[in-house]
């Protein structure tokens, strides 16, 4: 057990409001009683917050283009920045794409590693972000999940469709051929083939699904554009919508009372980058 601490003279937040108050933590709970006390004098104390979804851990992972040093060590600094924003909980919100880098199947596997033998001092958890074009993958992709207990799986489609259909060079080809380790022409190829399999991709999914389902995870999908695609993935069990792209989405998923996830930046600035 730890010595009880009472802190005095700051602001906490209270379910009506902000209250200048003392506040006594024991053992990691509130509590009644004293104990060592610290002025928070012209400090707020407030919960923890929760981020449900959070990719800004991949500039600690890495800072350089493939520096990709101990994930302990990186985890550790991910941590202090976290803290110093106030987090508690945090989602990390890691690929397993055709995008290669720190977003492909290898790197996935590592963080899963590294994470299963970390000793936290925060609340941190693991989200897998499963590009769907990527249903070769399937069964090996529900082996980590099982593996790692994996929680929570949102279904991604980033492949250049139109571009791919009109016979087109897709767009960034040789920044993403670079960071995936392939030669233009071949990245190009893969995504055309990705691409022509995307049916055969979408087949499998209600299956990987109720599988994922049956296993207590939690499923969600990414970037719905339209009241079609977000009732879609509603109807696979895909009950969570992530930064869903227009008004039509979203409101389809507020109709049959489905969360909604939205980027903070976005939110403050009303509008994402793309």
């Amino acid at each position: 057990m730890t010595a009880p601490t009472r802190f005095t003279h700051g602001l906490v937040l209270e379910d009506k409001g902000l209250e200048d108050r003392s506040l006594t933590i024991s053992d990691g709970q509130i509590a009644d009683g004293t104990g060592r006390e610290v002025d928070l004098s012209g400090f707020w104390v407030l919960p923890g917050v929760v981020d449900t979804h959070g990719d800004g851990f991949e500039g600690h992972l890495a800072p350089r283009r493939g520096a990709l040093r101990d994930l302990r060590q990186g985890l550790f600094g991910l941590e202090a920045e976290l803290a110093a924003n106030g987090i508690t909980t945090a989602t990390l919100a890691q690929f397993w794409s055709w995008e290669g880098g720190m977003r492909g199947p290898e790197f996935a596997r590592r963080l899963c590693v590294a994470l299963g033998g970390y000793e936290a001092t925060l609340d941190l958890h693991l989200q897998l972000r499963l590009e769907i074009g990527c249903h070769e993958d399937f069964p090996a992709i529900e082996a980590l999940i099982a593996k790692h207990r994996i929680g929570y799986v949102v279904f991604n489609d980033h492949l250049p469709h139109d571009r791919l259909a009109a016979g087109k060079r897709p767009p960034r080809l040789e920044g993403q051929a670079l960071k995936s380790g392939r030669a233009p022409a071949e990245h190009h190829a893969l995504l055309q083939r990705l691409h022509d399999q995307i049916d055969t991709a979408r087949g499998k999914l209600p299956g990987l699904a109720e599988r994922l389902m049956a296993a207590g995870v939690r499923l969600g999908s990414h970037d719905d554009a339209t009241e079609a695609a977000r009732r879609a993935w509603c109807e696979m069990g895909a009950r969570i919508a992530e930064f869903p792209m227009t008004a039509e989405a979203a409101q389809a998923a507020r109709d049959v009372g489905d969360p909604m996830v939205m980027g903070a930046p976005n939110v403050l600035r009303s509008g994402s980058h793309s």
